[in-house]
């Protein structure tokens, strides 16, 4: 998978994203949403959810014009904290929302799960030992 101009999303052992190698600054994320935005939608199938999904998950409580307006806030954070990329993250599209709409940025579940996959396949401790330090 290649990266979507240098964007890495690690989750696994506590949340963090780089674009360029430059941390995103924990201030950068505005709104607690939209860095669970970007978590949802990360750890999603196709990392893409549709709208009503995400806005029941996010905002359960509120009617369905309050929760799409705060969805759309939450887009807008979560696209400025990972500005400086060269294709559009955290899109809305028919009603589905995409991580990436182009080149997904570099995962660390997604190179975990390959490296689980190719370690199980070869069976080489080299390859089980790549995916336990991811």
């Amino acid at each position: 998978m290649a990266d979507n101009a240098g964007v890495r999303i690690r989750l696994l052992g506590g949340f963090e994203v780089t674009v360029a190698d430059r941390p995103v600054a924990a201030d950068a994320w505005r709104l607690r949403k939209a860095k669970t935005l970007v978590k949802l939608l990360a750890l999603a199938r196709g990392h893409r959810l549709h709208r009503d999904a995400l806005v029941t998950v996010l905002w359960p409580d509120r009617d369905g014009a309050s929760a799409t307006n705060n969805l759309h806030q939450a887009l807008y954070v979560a696209r400025r904290a990972l500005s400086g990329t060269s294709e559009a993250l955290c899109s809305l599209r028919d009603d589905v929302v995409l991580l990436s709409d182009g080149t997904m940025p570099w995962l660390d579940t997604d190179a975990f799960e390959a490296a689980c996959r190719r370690a199980h396949q070869s069976r080489d401790p080299q390859d089980y030992r790549a995916a336990a330090e991811l």
